[in-house]
């Protein structure tokens, strides 16, 4: 989770979720995907195909049905 407001700002949409992958098995990520753009992440959690999110004031579950790195939807839990 990325967010380049830290905790002093609140400008909108310079948070995000990427996702990094290590394709050629180095040890390293080579593979970056911003799977969602979000406001102020403050923790995420991995919960079976699901990635959860706390965003103050929300909760937000995010899925990728089609398994290609970016998220396809998002609900929000509380």
């Amino acid at each position: 989770g990325i967010d380049e407001n830290g905790s002093l700002d609140r400008k909108t949409d310079r948070g995000r979720i990427v996702r990094c992958r290590d394709t050629n098995g180095d040890g390293k990520a080579d593979e970056f995907k911003t799977f969602a753009r979000i406001d102020s992440p403050r923790g995420i959690v991995v919960d079976g195909s699901k990635l959860i999110v706390l965003a103050p004031p929300n909760l937000t579950a995010y899925h990728d049905d089609n398994g290609d790195g970016v998220s396809d939807r998002s609900e929000t839990l509380v």
